[in-house]
């Protein structure tokens, strides 16, 4: 189809958002017998990867042309069009009918000696001479740097100069971005990234989200928000002072109202009061969970009590007060690591280490004295780490031995070390009155040193640590601070956000830092950004911390350093737990899912074994009921020392169970077990194998009722 000259108008000014737009300049042609004057000001659509539809890559080329007497020539004129690499010779790269080898002309209608002609455009159907379409103009001519239109008329040969394609002055940079071409494959210099044909986007180095120093092939940088996305109320007055996080429940204590209060934090926007419950006459200092149980050390003055306080927080509405432990005066410090607590007394300047394996009878292992008034503690692996703020310094503690805590290095802090946390070998310390962030290196726990430090704001008083980032509130600035700390020779600060009126205490869990506001008396949370990732599937994981939500399954696993679990665990496959303690407070549940009691076994055959290993059976007492399918399918083995006696428990009879087995031990009223049978009693009889020569005789009966736990003894 033929397009009349007044219908393709190049508009200097026009703008093209798909494409480059190229002038191709302004040309004299001569030949014989006619002379051709052709000036076309004409806008293209770039033919390159990141370009329009194919459609829209047209150049439109006007042309003039007069005989030898300059008269306008009218009427169809055939004309070849070919782009080639060179002004003169060179390769023919392209020609608008035909192919490179055998051009074919266009016949172009010239109405006063003018025509146009949309080369590139395929739906000018039937323009060339042998009737075909013209050609489509190729993805990849415009990206030669040198690139000639040259132009036949009829037989005569192709006139000279040839005319080279240039871009507009406006449009220099519409075929780079800031001079950067595209690739769907990378590249190792600048480049911008496309899609290739299947859609798949490619980068070959490494990718940045919030960052422009990437570290990683994907480093994704959270992003601070300037305000708290939730805020709670802890009632009027209240001054909480210290908050922690465990499966998304916030447990916060206030010093003015002396009070536990509990909240659902698993929507950090709209955070809900579920219960709350009074810690006595005395101003708590700090709170850890663990498990079903709170931990509150309370400090009073010298004649208030100082304590740490237990509480059951399996009903979050109704948290219970279960026992108390008497501390040293000034307690303050409080972290809890497997079976053991962690406690500091600033006034007696102590540390105190109490065994929490049974909440409801705490008792005391071992302790040590510390430096001049001691403020916090941070347990990891076999190590605790305090800070004095009387003596200014970090102290270390070889705690392997809990009975006997040994102080092994020291270094020199800021003015008033207030708060410490300890992460991949090093110490984070907020100095309150020097008003400083301070690392140390604590990878030999003999050698501390100081790595680097960072100004904070004013009355830095806690900091906690995730990943690459440390978070400090500081009391009178009324600011929680970032600090990008992967390099821990040089922290620097990265954001700063505002807090209503004094934080205080602070914990963080995923993407949310949540702190105790004590002028306004709330709970604040505030969103730390990152990614949501609804399904991954990784290699290897390394995390500053884990927080799991539902569920987590591990087909093989190995845990060192302290583990607490607070529920019951199932474990499948092989695990091994390397840490000095390994604390369960819910049940346990080996080789089975049905989980009735405290400790549940199930064997792999027919004979189940559990050996309860220890010094003399008075310190170990196991209690039923145990159950199988014939005597010998469950057995129960105890070791004392020095002498070995060996007697069978046999049951005959039992309504609900049977229990066989060997009892290996001291003395005969030192181990018990009851069996819960259902109906008429059930008979036992206790044969001795190698009693000891005093204990020689045998006992023929034994009544064992429902319900009931009895002492085994042998009747003479």
């Amino acid at each position: 189809m033929r397009r009349p000259f007044g219908q393709l108008i190049s508009l200097m000014n026009s703008t093209d958002t798909l494409g480059l737009v190229r002038l191709v300049g302004a040309f004299l042609f001569c030949l014989t017998g006619l002379a051709i004057t052709a000036l076309s000001i004409s806008y293209i659509v770039s033919p390159t990867r990141a370009s329009g539809p194919s459609s829209n890559r047209v150049l439109n080329y006007q042309m003039r042309l007069t005989d030898s007497g300059g008269i306008p020539v009218q009427g169809a004129q055939n004309v070849y069009i070919s782009f080639y690499d060179a002004a003169s010779g060179g390769t023919r790269l392209h020609t608008d009918c035909g192919t490179v080898g055998t051009p074919v002309a266009r016949s172009v209608d010239f109405v006063n000696g003018l025509a146009t002609v949309l080369i590139g455009d395929t739906s000018d159907t039937g323009d060339c001479a042998d009737l075909s379409d013209p050609n489509a103009l190729p993805v990849t001519l415009f990206n030669n740097p040198n690139l000639y239109i040259g132009i036949t008329v009829g037989a005569d040969p192709e006139m000279t100069p040839r005319n080279r394609i240039v871009s507009a002055p406006m449009a220099l940079n519409a075929d780079l971005l800031d001079d950067l071409d595209t690739s769907d494959v990378g590249g190792s210099g600048a480049y911008v990234p496309v899609t290739d044909s299947s859609g798949n986007l490619v980068i070959t180095g490494n990718l940045g989200i919030g960052t422009t120093v990437p570290g990683t092939q994907l480093d994704i940088t959270g992003r601070f928000a300037a305000a708290a996305v939730g805020s709670a109320s802890t009632g009027l007055g209240s001054f909480p002072i210290a908050v922690h996080i465990q499966d998304h429940r916030a447990y916060v204590v206030s010093s003015s109202t002396r009070t536990l209060r509990i909240f659902d934090v698993s929507d950090p926007t709209s955070m809900v009061l579920l219960g709350s419950i009074s810690v006595g006459t005395s101003n708590p200092s700090t709170v850890h969970a663990s498990g079903n149980y709170v931990y509150v050390v309370v400090q009073g003055g010298m004649f208030d009590p100082n304590q740490m306080r237990v509480y059951d927080v399996s009903d979050p509405t109704t948290p219970t007060f279960i026992t108390q432990y008497t501390l040293g005066l000034g307690a303050t410090g409080l972290y809890i690591q497997g079976k053991y607590a962690y406690v500091l007394s600033s006034g007696w300047n102590t540390m105190q280490i109490l065994n929490i394996a049974d909440p409801n009878s705490i008792s005391s292992i071992g302790s040590s004295s510390t430096g001049s008034g001691p403020q916090a503690v941070f347990t990891k692996d076999n190590y605790a780490f305090i800070v004095n703020s009387g003596a200014d310094n970090l102290e270390i503690f070889d705690v392997s031995d809990p009975a006997s805590p040994i102080s092994i290095g020291t270094v020199a802090t800021g003015s008033d070390p207030y708060d410490v946390y300890v992460q991949d070998g090093f110490a984070y310390v907020v100095n309150s009155t020097a008003a400083t962030l301070e690392i140390f290196d604590v990878s030999d726990p003999n050698s501390p040193f100081s790595a680097g430090s960072a100004a904070t704001g004013t009355d830095p008083f806690r900091v906690f640590v995730q990943g690459r980032y440390a978070y400090v509130t500081n009391f009178t600035s009324s600011t929680l601070q970032v600090f990008d700390v992967s390099d821990p020779t040089s922290p620097s600060s990265v954001d700063t956000v505002t807090v209503s009126s004094g934080p205080v205490g602070i914990h963080v869990q995923g993407r949310y830092a949540f702190v105790t506001a004590s002028g306004s008396s709330s709970l604040q949370a505030f969103d730390l950004g990152g990614a949501y990732i609804q399904q991954l599937e990784a290699g290897g994981l390394e995390a500053g911390s884990l927080a799991v939500r539902n569920n987590l399954s591990a087909l093989d696993g190995f845990f060192s350093g302290g583990m607490s679990v607070g529920q019951s665990i199932y474990v499948q496959g092989g695990s091994g737990f390397g840490g000095p303690t390994n604390y369960f407070a819910g049940d346990m549940g080996i080789g089975t899912s049905t989980i009735d009691s405290a400790l549940s076994v199930r064997s792999r055959s027919s004979v189940g074994s559990v050996t309860f290993t220890g010094t003399g059976l008075d310190d170990v007492n196991a209690y039923g009921p145990f159950t199988g399918a014939a005597a010998a399918d469950f057995r129960v083995q105890i070791d004392g020392s020095p002498f070995i006696d060996v007697a069978d428990f046999v049951g005959t009879g039992l309504d609900d169970a049977t229990a066989g087995g060997s009892f290996t031990g001291w003395g005969r009223k030192k181990y018990r077990v009851q069996i819960d049978g259902t109906g008429t009693p059930d008979t036992f009889k206790w044969r001795d194998r190698h009693l000891r020569r005093h204990d020689r005789s045998y006992a023929r009966r034994l009544l064992v009722f429902p319900g009931q736990c009895r002492h085994l003894q042998v009747v003479r």
